[in-house]
């Protein structure tokens, strides 16, 4: 089936985590302390002075990012989501309209406790709004206000992954620069850092992707963190989207299938600002954190 074009992607994107109520405020991977529900998710995407600093430091380590990216392995980040269907967890989520200023003019949050099993069972635990969420622009693609909140998570590996990295091709190359950063460790262990950035030059801004952050488990070389940018000009519309996107293990891993699979959601974030044809810009942010991971009994 052919991908849907970028912007109805991003559109779809946005109208299942508000019908669905699938990304919100966010804490820590791993924790099972909720956030106050009115805590904004302005650090979303917090600038880091040193990155800067950082990439530039790396000068040098073209060569050994590019070997672990010919190594990279994604099916763990496509298929990480699938496993929700049948595990016990909570989803703490978030959504918010912006002004073009900044300013919170909606939000949507709730925290919703799934049941282990796939019986479909889930329990909203806490839930709080503001605004007219769903009255905006994508207000179609968000559905009602009897929309269901105890949704299952959509799959958003499948809208944040591309069906290829341009950066990954080798004939692509030329338009980007690569960098190895120093490891570091996650919860299962050590992993590999790559930073990868769209050169400031022409050829460089024909790349709609224009940063990505990969964090890759040592052990696996799976792909178990993703930050990306993306950047999208046209005669009809503007969109510029960051998206994040970090896994965890799943507890209690058992070696008997189906339960085989080893990574779960942690974190995500998205954050869009879309300008179309003849309309005021829009711009949008939802955080999602994913805790108190329970496996079905028979498991």
């Amino acid at each position: 089936m052919p991908r849907p074009p970028v912007l109805f992607r991003s559109v779809l994107l946005l109208g299942g985590l508000l019908a669905g109520g699938f990304l919100g405020g966010c804490g820590p991977a791993g924790t099972d302390q909720d956030a106050p529900l009115h805590e904004s998710s302005e650090t979303a995407f917090p600038r880091h002075p040193g990155k800067q600093q950082a990439f530039a430091a790396a000068a040098g380590t073209r060569k050994a990012a590019l070997a672990l990216l010919d190594s990279l392995k994604r099916s763990a980040l496509r298929d990480a989501f699938a496993p929700l269907e049948r595990l016990g967890y909570t989803r703490r989520v978030r959504t918010e309209r912006l002004a073009e200023g900044g300013q919170v003019e909606a939000f949507e949050q709730r925290v919703v406790r799934y049941a282990s099993g796939g019986d479909g069972g889930a329990r909203v635990l806490r839930s709080d709004s503001a605004g007219a969420l769903a009255s905006s622009a994508l207000g179609r693609f968000a559905g009602s206000d009897e929309a269901d909140p105890g949704a299952p998570s959509a799959n958003l590996a499948q809208q944040v992954l591309p069906s290829e990295f341009p950066f990954l091709s080798k004939r692509n190359r030329y338009a980007f620069q690569y960098r190895r950063l120093p490891d570091t460790t996650l919860a299962s262990g050590p992993a590999h850092v790559v930073v990868v950035r769209a050169r400031p030059d022409a050829e460089g801004e024909n790349q709609s992707i224009r940063y990505a952050r990969l964090t890759i488990d040592e052990d696996t070389r799976q792909l178990v963190g993703l930050r990306m940018h993306r950047v999208r000009r046209s005669t009809l519309f503007d969109e510029e989207t960051r998206q994040l996107v970090r896994l965890r293990p799943l507890p209690g891993r058992s070696a008997r299938p189906p339960d085989s699979t080893r990574w779960v959601p942690a974190e995500t974030r998205f954050a869009t600002r879309l300008h179309v044809l003849l309309r005021p810009p829009r711009r949008f942010r939802s955080t999602a954190s994913y805790f108190q991971y329970r496996r079905p009994r028979d498991a």
